[in-house]
């Protein structure tokens, strides 16, 4: 390493730290009089590398867990917006009966949307002081005896379910006497009835998913080591498995499982690559360590989200078409259902999100199913709702401008936006507002084209490939 470079750094200082300086180093005018050593660089960034893919493939198997506080108002739990949590549980209530209707497969969901509704009505009473606990846990496992092919696979995603990820929910409700908290932890665990009983030495009479979800536990806990039962039940879980079936478990998966999700990540040479690219990036524009530290974990988020997205939808061998637009979209996903990564204990969220839903901060089924997302447009930059029919299939689609993206690729585009015209003003300030959003959306054509030419030929690409990417834009849009 360059003595110059060396002087920059102190001893003892993380390697984060050190890296961030000698990247900035790096990235200085006079780089390449100040060079950093080649052997030196070269052995930086292979660490570097081994750590990003052994954080996003921790993130992958780690548990994802969120918590929340409500409040009692005359009685009642109410969401963020006022309106009473068991009103919109018989909003979900009765959507599910009318989908079971429908279809004789979804015949299992009012089983399960009755048992949130009953569930939560005991969270209300203990807030109320009508009982005689303050914490319910609830074990809420998926039904995956009913995944038996790809047609009923892609029921229970319908059905707000998770069949592909092999993972349970747990839901935590505790009273503190002034504010109902929820913690909801998703994690790969299985076996409950029997670490339920060596944990809290409770005793499951449920023989399948529904019932267990029926039959919450009951505390009443005057410290704090309410928050620490989920982590309890799910570390019991692994003691099972490990005295069962021998070697070394977490989270409900065997160790050695983790070198399938170490082999994913390093197979994903586009997204890795383009999670680099934002890492100098964001090392040239931020000279703060801990600003750049925390755009850094933003971006770590998105490629989490983006990794497991492409997992869930079978897109792990479609080429990436613009990483920057993916991760930032299918993050803005995240976000939204107010997601939390786990990686090596290191928590990874995108910062507070004033839209995440009730459905998401609950986790209660029955109103996933009811909802939509509202998510920002990578095109308008405005807050959107995205319809949930786009966002099961990695979609999104804004209503506002048209723009469409393909989340697990970044391929994006335009489509054309139903307007009614009789709500349309006349005159001049109308004609001069469309005039300017066709400006905006050449302005963006020109962007994604630009982004889209360069990850497909690098440093080679020149004027005439940006106009190709243009064209094929404008073909999608008008057809």
């Amino acid at each position: 390493m360059p003595q110059n470079a060396a002087e920059q750094i102190k001893i003892g200082e993380s390697f984060e730290r050190r890296r961030h300086e000698l990247l900035r180093f790096a990235l200085a005018p006079e780089a390449g009089r100040l060079a950093m050593a080649e052997t030196y660089s070269e052995s930086l960034e292979k660490r570097r590398d081994d750590e990003l893919i052994s954080t996003l493939a921790e993130g992958l198997k780690g548990q994802v867990n969120t918590h929340y506080a409500f409040e009692l108002v005359n009685g009642q739990l109410v969401a963020g917006d006022g309106e009473p949590i068991e009103e919109l549980l018989l909003r979900g209530l009765r959507s599910d009966i009318k989908l079971a209707s429908e279809d004789n497969f979804f015949s299992f969901l009012p089983q399960r949307s009755r048992a949130e509704l009953d569930n939560f009505r005991l969270v209300q009473t203990m807030a109320r002081g009508e009982a005689g606990f303050n914490t319910l846990l609830e074990i809420s496992p998926y039904n995956e005896e009913l995944d038996t092919s790809q047609t009923n696979r892609d029921r229970l995603v319908r059905a707000a379910q998770k069949p592909y990820w092999g993972r349970t929910m747990i839901r935590l409700s505790h009273w503190n006497g002034q504010q109902m908290h929820i913690i909801k932890l998703s994690s790969s665990v299985e076996i409950f009835k029997e670490a339920a009983q060596r944990a809290f030495n409770y005793q499951f009479i449920a023989e399948n998913a529904n019932e267990m979800l029926a039959k919450p536990i009951r505390f009443n806990i005057v410290d704090n080591s309410w928050r620490y039962l989920p982590d309890k039940l799910s570390s019991t879980v692994d003691t099972v498995l490990s005295v069962r079936y021998g070697g070394e478990w977490r989270q409900g998966r065997p160790v050695s499982e983790s070198v399938d999700l170490q082999k994913y990540v390093q197979s994903q040479t586009e997204v890795l690559a383009g999670l680099k690219r934002a890492d100098r990036r964001l090392a040239k524009q931020y000279p703060d360590f801990e600003d750049y530290q925390k755009a850094f974990e933003r971006e770590i988020y998105n490629c989490l989200a983006l990794l497991e997205k492409r997992l869930e939808l079978g897109k792990t061998n479609e080429k990436i078409v613009d990483y920057e637009a993916a991760s930032a979209d299918v993050g803005g996903m995240a976000q939204a259902e107010g997601k939390t990564y786990d990686a090596c204990g290191l928590i990874i969220d995108a910062g507070k999100n004033s839209q995440t839903s009730t459905a998401q901060q609950t986790g209660y089924e029955s109103l996933l199913r009811l909802e939509n997302k509202r998510i920002s447009c990578y095109g308008c930059k405005k807050d959107v709702i995205v319809d949930k029919k786009y966002l099961e299939k990695g979609k999104l689609h804004c209503n506002k401008c048209g723009y469409h993206l393909d989340v697990c690729t970044g391929k994006a585009s335009y489509k054309k936006v139903n307007k009614n015209l009789t709500s349309q003003a006349s005159g001049g300030r109308s004609a001069f507002r469309e005039w300017w959003q066709r400006q905006k959306q050449e302005e963006e054509i020109k962007k994604i084209a630009q982004r889209q030419a360069t990850a497909e030929l690098g440093k080679k690409v020149t004027y005439l490939d940006v106009r190709r990417h243009e064209k094929q834009i404008r073909r999608r849009l008008a057809s």
